[in-house]
C-alpha cells in the first residue's frame, strides 16, 4: 500500500467517523481546554485537545493500530447557529445563503496560511508538551466537521502509519466504512 493510497482511505474513514461523532468537551478525562483562543481568518475559536492517543485497525487482519489524536475547534455560537439555519434551509429545499455556509469552512481550509501555522504549532505542542518523551512523530492529517458542527483537526502518529503500510499488501482496501 502506498502512502497516498493509505492517506486517501484514512481521511475518508476518519471524516465519516468524526461527522457522526458528538464530543463532550466538559468530560475532563478525555478533553482539556487550551486557554488562548485560536483566531483563524478573524474568527475566534475555543480549542480543546483530546488527551489520549487513540487508534484504529484499517482491516481485521491488521497487526498494528494507526494511532491518532485530535483537537476540537468550537466556533462562536452565533456563527454556528447561522450556519445551521442555512444548512437546514438547504436540506429543506428552501432558498439559502451559500455565502454563510462557505464562510463557515473558509477559516479551517488546510491551504490557508493561518491554518497552516496553527497545524504547525499544534504538531509542536503534541510532540513537546502533550506527549513528551514518547518518541511520537505527529503529522497533520485532516480537518473535518463533527456531528455538532465543530471542527476536528486530526493528527496521525507517523511511526504507526509506516508500520501499518508495511503490514498491508498493495491494493488493500480499508474494511472500515460508515456508509
Amino acid at each position: 500500500m502506498t502512502m497516498s493510497h493509505f492517506t486517501q482511505q484514512s481521511q475518508t474513514y476518519l471524516a465519516e467517523l468524526f461527522q457522526q461523532s458528538h464530543f463532550d468537551t466538559h468530560h475532563t478525562q478525555e478533553f482539556g481546554p487550551i486557554v488562548e483562543p485560536v483566531v483563524l481568518s478573524g474568527v475566534s475559536y475555543h480549542p480543546y485537545f483530546f488527551k489520549p492517543l487513540t487508534g484504529y485497525k484499517p482491516t481485521s487482519t491488521s497487526r498494528t493500530f494507526v494511532k491518532y489524536t485530535f483537537f476540537l475547534l468550537k466556533p462562536p455560537e452565533d456563527l454556528k447557529q447561522r450556519f445551521i439555519e442555512e444548512v437546514e434551509k438547504q436540506r429543506a429545499g428552501q432558498a439559502f445563503d451559500e455565502q454563510v455556509i462557505g464562510d463557515y469552512y473558509v477559516p479551517v481550509f488546510p491551504g490557508a496560511s493561518d491554518f497552516q501555522a496553527l497545524t504547525d504549532d499544534l504538531t509542536v505542542l503534541l510532540q513537546t508538551q502533550l506527549f513528551p518523551a514518547k518518541g511520537y512523530q505527529f503529522a497533520f492529517h485532516l480537518c473535518c466537521p463533527t456531528a455538532d458542527h465543530d471542527f476536528a483537526i486530526v493528527f496521525l502518529e507517523m511511526k504507526s502509519v509506516s508500520q501499518t503500510i508495511q503490514d498491508l499488501p498493495d491494493g488493500t482496501l480499508f474494511e472500515k466504512s460508515f456508509s
